[in-house]
C-alpha cells in the first residue's frame, strides 16, 4: 500500500513536471509577434548585426515550440515565457556562446548601462553590448 502510494506521488510529480514541455503555454500561443525579416529590420535600425538579432529571433522561436509563434523586439520575456532575470542571465550566455562571444565579466558588466533586459530588444541590445567588451 505505501508503495502504491509512493508511486502515486511520483507520477503526479512527473507529470507536474513535464506538463510544461509537453504543452505550450496559453500566451505564447496569443502572442502575436512580427515576421522574421521584421524582426531583424527593426534591429536593424537600432544598430544591432543580423547575427545578434537572428540569434535572439530563432532563440524564441524553437523555445515556443509552435509553428506560428513569432517574437517581436518588443516581446516582454516575462510576460510571454514567464522567465525571471536569472532565466534571461542564463539564455543571454547560452547565446553568447552560440555566437562564439566569451560572456564579460562582472566588473565590465557593471558598466553596462542599458538597464534590465525585459524585452527580445534590450537581450539583443545586451548582447550587442557584450561582444564589443569582449577581454575587458
Amino acid at each position: 500500500m505505501v508503495y502504491l502510494a509512493l508511486l502515486g506521488v511520483v507520477v503526479v510529480c512527473g507529470i507536474v513536471m513535464i506538463s510544461p514541455m509537453l504543452f505550450t503555454s496559453k500566451k505564447i500561443k496569443a502572442y502575436r509577434g512580427v515576421p522574421r525579416q521584421t524582426f531583424l529590420s527593426r534591429l536593424s535600425a537600432e544598430g544591432i548585426p543580423e547575427n545578434i538579432s537572428s540569434a535572439v529571433f530563432d532563440f524564441y522561436k524553437a523555445k515556443a515550440r509552435w509553428k506560428s509563434f513569432n517574437p517581436a523586439p518588443e516581446m516582454d520575456i516575462n510576460g510571454v515565457f514567464e522567465e525571471g532575470p536569472e532565466d534571461i542571465d542564463d539564455t543571454a550566455i547560452d547565446l553568447l556562446k552560440q555566437l562564439h562571444l566569451e560572456a564579460p565579466s562582472e566588473l565590465t558588466r557593471r558598466a553596462w548601462r542599458g538597464g534590465e533586459v525585459r524585452t527580445a530588444s534590450d537581450l539583443a541590445q545586451w548582447l550587442y553590448w557584450a561582444s564589443q567588451h569582449q577581454s575587458e
